[in-house]
C-alpha cells in the first residue's frame, strides 16, 4: 500500500506538472504528499475541481500565504491510472 501510495503520487506530481503554470513547490523527499504551486487562485481551482466531481486537494493558501496558491494533493493506493488522468484534465480546465 505505501508503495503504491508514493508511486501514484510521483505520477501525479509528473502529470500535473505537464499543465502550463503549475510546477512543484518543494524537491525533498517526501511519501505520498507534495505541495503544487498553482499559476491561478487556487480556492477558485479548487471549487472548480469540485464542480467536475474531483477533489482537487487541500488549499494551504490561508494557512501558509507565503506559497501563494499552493495545495496539498495526494494519491494513494486506491487511485489508478485513469483516476490520475481524470485529476489532471480537471486541473487543466480548471486553469483555462
Amino acid at each position: 500500500a505505501a508503495a503504491a501510495s508514493h508511486a501514484n503520487t510521483q505520477a501525479l506530481t509528473v502529470q500535473a506538472s505537464g499543465v502550463p503554470g503549475v510546477k512543484r513547490l518543494f524537491s525533498a523527499p517526501h511519501f505520498h504528499e507534495v505541495v503544487l504551486h498553482l499559476p491561478e487562485s487556487s480556492a477558485k481551482v479548487l471549487n472548480s475541481m469540485t464542480e467536475q466531481g474531483v477533489t482537487g486537494g487541500f488549499d494551504l493558501q490561508p494557512y501558509y500565504p507565503q506559497l501563494g496558491n499552493a495545495i496539498l494533493v495526494c494519491a494513494t493506493e486506491t487511485k489508478t491510472g485513469e483516476d490520475l488522468q481524470r485529476y489532471v484534465a480537471a486541473l487543466r480546465h480548471a486553469l483555462h
